[in-house]
């Protein structure tokens, strides 16, 4: 599957929802994440622009690989999902193979459907309050989906970067 995503600072998620709520999204509810960043033995990520990190959310976690970002004006880049039964054990394989946890990104998010795209109203620790405009699909109009619905919310500032990027680089606020 190919992930395309648009994200901006946003200091007001209240209108934001309130725009959600009058264009019909859906609201799916209110989650914490806390995602684990895994870096590898045998490569560089942060040269090769790929990422794996394990996502908890209450009892459940996925793992994901995200491979390099691809050309255009939102970020999409191959993502592979695997739901995970037992997080602490296959913790353990991969640092026995030479992983280690990298880093960790926690947030609360709230989310909404709308037009096949999933909105994400996120208050990340340590950077603040973000949104999200996320397609996951195989067809090549989720850029489009998501700019066209960036722009029918008002958002203007795109900030490519991932929030472990962000956090990496200093930007946060706490």
């Amino acid at each position: 599957m190919i992930e395309t995503e648009i994200k901006s600072r946003c200091d007001d998620h209240d209108t934001l929802r309130n725009a959600l709520l009058s264009m019909g999204a859906e609201p799916r509810g209110r989650l914490r994440q806390r995602d684990l960043y895994l870096s590898p033995p045998c490569r560089d990520f942060g040269v090769s622009d790929e990422a794996l990190r394990i996502r908890q959310e209450g009892e459940s976690a996925v793992m994901h690989y995200k491979g390099p970002r691809r050309a255009g004006a939102a970020k999409s880049r191959e993502e592979i999902a695997v739901p995970l039964d037992d997080t602490e054990n296959m913790l353990a394989v991969l640092c026995r193979l030479g992983f280690s946890v990298f880093h960790e990104v926690s947030k609360e998010r709230e989310i909404f459907l709308i037009e096949d795209c999933e909105v994400a109203l996120d208050n990340v620790s340590g950077l603040g309050e973000y949104v999200e405009i996320e397609f996951i699909g195989n067809g090549d109009d989720g850029e489009e989906r998501v700019l066209e619905l960036a722009k029918r919310l008002g958002l203007k500032e795109d900030e490519r970067r991932s929030y472990l990027e962000l956090l990496l680089s200093g930007e946060g606020d706490a």
